[in-house]
């Protein structure tokens, strides 16, 4: 069921053929650098509270190993493996439930 879940999802995100070029370029920036903007964002704007970053670098860390764990015995294939939808970005054909991306948006979001 969760599988079917993640493939929904993708299906509203993924380019169709007629995607212009325009939105691609935006989507693969998004997902090439959104992530480092994020984080560097979050030590900029609370530079003065050092618990806060020990805080989440310690749940980061901790949530990053537990998906690490449950990757060893959950497998949920990306859709690209299944061979579905365009592949625009190269990526390792690993686990794609907990995603990396929203582990670290969860764990800094409710800190905040």
């Amino acid at each position: 069921m969760l599988n079917h879940f993640n493939l929904w999802l993708f299906s509203l995100i993924n380019a169709q053929p007629h995607t212009s070029y325009w939105l691609i370029d935006i989507a693969l920036f998004c997902s090439n650098f959104l992530l480092p903007i994020f984080i560097i964002f979050i030590f900029i704007f609370n530079f003065k509270n050092k618990p806060l970053h020990i805080l989440l670098i310690s749940t980061c860390t901790l949530a990053l190993g537990l998906n690490y764990i449950f990757n060893e015995f959950f497998y949920f294939p990306r859709p690209f493996v299944l061979h579905i939808g365009q592949t625009l970005i190269h990526h390792a054909a690993t686990s794609s439930l907990p995603s990396h991306h929203m582990l670290i948006v969860s764990v800094y979001l409710p800190n905040n």
